[in-house]
C-alpha cells in the first residue's frame, strides 16, 4: 500500500514540474496575443470615433464623445501595456 502511493506522489512530481516549466511561455503567448487584440481594438475605433460615439449615444452612455475617446485611447494603450507585460 505505501509504495504504490509514493509511485503516485513520484509520478505527480514529474508531472508538476513539466507543466511548471510550459507555464510561462503559455502565459506569454496569452498576454501577447489579448495585448495585440486589445490595441487593434482600440485603434479600430481612434480611427472611427464617430461611430463608437453613435453607438454610445444608442445605448444611452452618458457623456458618449467623451466615453468613446476613453474607451478608444484605454484599449489602445492597455493592449500595449499588457503586451509589453505592464
Amino acid at each position: 500500500m505505501d509504495r504504490r502511493f509514493s509511485v503516485w506522489v513520484r509520478l505527480y512530481d514529474r508531472f508538476d514540474k513539466s507543466v511548471s516549466f510550459l507555464q510561462s511561455p503559455l502565459l506569454l503567448i496569452v498576454r501577447l496575443y489579448w495585448g495585440w487584440q486589445m490595441a487593434q481594438t482600440g485603434w479600430g475605433k481612434l480611427q472611427s470615433l464617430a461611430k463608437v460615439t453613435g453607438f454610445f449615444t444608442d445605448l444611452g452612455i452618458p457623456f458618449p464623445a467623451l466615453n468613446a475617446h476613453f474607451i478608444a485611447g484605454l484599449e489602445f494603450a492597455g493592449g500595449i501595456l499588457l503586451a509589453i507585460g505592464f
